[in-house]
């Protein structure tokens, strides 16, 4: 493995961390919103 695909892999694995942090945050908020207008 060269240096080139390590740092690639590293970035590509922020990337991932930061769109699933905030596609969590997407989702329980609305998850919350759904839950206060059911009741």
């Amino acid at each position: 493995m060269s240096l080139e695909n390590a740092r690639g892999m590293g970035i590509l694995i922020v990337y991932y961390l930061i769109f699933n942090s905030w596609a969590s945050k997407i989702a329980i908020t609305a998850i919350k919103a759904l839950r206060n207008n059911n009741f």
